[in-house]
């Protein structure tokens, strides 16, 4: 594959290393690269007349789309003066993963099987069509795992397993020198030089990890407005003042950038989180699934991370399956955050802790870490050197289990204030809740096993039952925060409606039905010996 370099003398000596001689064999020219004649569709020769050597369209560097355009073989370019500014040096590319698969039709009676690839180090727009007999020469492995996964089409037909998100840039999330492997300091790059001539950038695309994130000229398409957010996210981090601001709630955030605003009920929950905040009193907000939660926190720590009520970052932890629901929240309700969503697989973990957490002045970048319960766990070394302002823990129930490893994790985490969010804030015994309690505050509560026994629900027998929720009530009652829809949208919920649809049972289903009602035993048995039978045969 051709790649970018400086121009050298031993730039010279690797071309003439890499491109190798002109050959042929009798069945035509293979490419000068890969020294392969497989795939001689899309091989393209040097436009110099006096040049016989030929090159795959997928060999080169950015690769050719087709076969239409015109190629100066990069030997025939060292003589030429332009050399001196620069010069392209032909490598050797890798595949990283195929996304896909087709059937072309060459002549009238021959086709051909191309298989899609997405090279390492290149994005998905440089992605190449390459003939399946070469990719069988070159990684056989990966192409015969390939077929056995995927059925080759037998007529015309294109398969391709790219999302359109995969082509749009996410964010940009760091800047370097072309020709150069060191980083620069974007905001030092941006004040010599506004229209970044001759830098790259480090981009993240939409639908992929961290672990895909490529480097891109500042004229690639949605690069320009990615870097302007990448400079403000630097300079919002010079911005941030050392010191918080007096504790007010004037100006408290009720609508979103959509004009969507927040319910009576929830602008309530946000000042009750305010001031519990205020006060450092850690809480748990345990409304009826369904009534907001994620959207009462995302718009407090948007409150008190804007209003520059604290100065440290807040950490989010939720199961992996609504992580990128966090992410939309912020982004509808919190746009003007750095939100960084910390998963993926250990390479991509190293390029959020490499460019996302920290800028040149080893300050933190960003506003709210979003991340997994197993991720917290696995990256404790590194998260656990982070003072947070606020820890939110969806889905608390988790930490119902006193030696559960999570929660001996977490509190090891340091921070200003925890806020618990469940909808099920008690689901078998008593002692589940004084877990919850303790580790939002380990001195009032510390021993959650002995508050549990000694609590009015197990030790005062004479109370009834309403008597016994009245005291856990006014026990609960600093520390926890539970509506139920009932009670906060009796005037706005429709009337619930019950529909009735009727579904006809498949003849077994209603052999063993008239079997059942007419205890039919041994129709029933000789069923069931039925089955076992078969699984033992299979």
């Amino acid at each position: 594959m051709l790649s970018a370099s400086s121009s050298t003398g031993s730039d010279d000596e690797l071309l003439r290393s890499t491109v190798k001689p002109c050959k042929s064999t009798s069945s035509g020219p293979i490419c000068s690269i890969c020294e392969s004649g497989a795939g001689s569709c899309l091989l393209i020769q040097c436009q110099n007349s006096s040049c016989s050597r030929s090159f795959h369209t997928f060999c080169l560097s950015p690769p050719m789309q087709d076969t239409r355009g015109t190629l100066e073989c990069p030997l025939c370019k060292i003589n030429e003066a332009s050399l001196a500014k620069g010069m392209e040096v032909y490598a050797s590319k890798k595949i990283q993963r195929l996304v896909g698969c087709r059937r072309v039709i060459l002549q009238e009676s021959d086709f051909q099987y191309q298989i899609l690839v997405k090279w390492q180090l290149l994005s998905h727009h440089h992605d190449c069509w390459v003939p399946l007999d070469w990719l069988l020469v070159f990684d056989r492995l990966r192409a015969q795992s390939y077929i056995r996964k995927n059925t080759l089409p037998k007529e015309v037909y294109m398969d391709d397993q790219r999302k359109p998100e995969w082509f749009e840039v996410d964010r940009a999330i760091a800047c370097r020198r072309k020709f150069d492997l060191g980083l620069c300091d974007i905001l030092a790059s941006y004040k010599d030089n506004e229209d970044f001539e001759g830098y790259e950038f480090l981009v993240k695309w939409k639908g992929l990890d961290y672990c895909d994130a490529t480097w891109e000229s500042y004229s690639t398409e949605g690069v320009k407005s990615a870097v302007s957010m990448l400079v403000k996210r630097h300079q919002n981090t010079l911005r941030r003042v050392d010191c918080v601001s007096p504790m007010n709630i004037e100006g408290m955030v009720s609508e979103n950038i959509h004009n969507d605003a927040l319910y009576d009920y929830q602008l309530q929950g946000l000042k009750w989180m305010f001031d519990n905040f205020k006060s450092k009193r850690s809480v748990i907000l345990a409304d009826e699934m369904g009534l907001g939660k994620t959207v009462q926190v995302v718009s407090f720590l948007s409150h008190i991370i804007k209003g520059s009520f604290t100065t440290s970052p807040a950490l989010v932890l939720a199961p992996k399956s609504i992580l990128l629901q966090w992410k939309k929240e912020f982004d509808r309700w919190a746009h003007d955050l750095n939100i960084v969503v910390y998963q993926g697989d250990k390479d991509s973990r190293k390029c959020i802790q490499a460019h996302e957490m920290y800028s040149s002045e080893r300050k933190t970048l960003f506003d709210a870490l979003v991340t997994s319960y197993e991720i917290v766990q696995i990256d404790k070394a590194v998260l656990q050197k982070i003072k947070w302002s606020t820890i939110v823990i969806d889905e608390a129930h988790r930490l119902k289990k006193l030696d559960c490893n999570l929660a001996s994790c977490l509190k090891k985490y340091s921070s200003e204030f925890r806020l618990l969010l469940t909808g099920t804030p008690l689901q078998n015994n008593i002692l589940e809740l004084f877990s919850l309690l303790h580790y939002i505050d380990p001195d009032e509560f510390s021993d959650p096993k002995a508050d549990a026994l000694f609590s009015p629900i197990e030790s005062e027998l004479d109370l009834t039952i309403d008597e016994k929720i009245a005291r856990i009530h006014d026990i609960l009652k600093p520390r926890m925060l539970r509506r139920m829809k009932s009670d906060v949208l009796k005037d706005s919920m429709p009337t619930k409606k019950w529909v009735e649809v009727p579904c006809a049972l498949a003849d077994s289903q209603r052999d063993l039905y008239i079997n059942i009602l007419e205890k039919n035993y041994s129709k029933l048995n000789s069923a069931i010996q039925y089955v076992s039978i078969s699984r033992i045969g299979s």
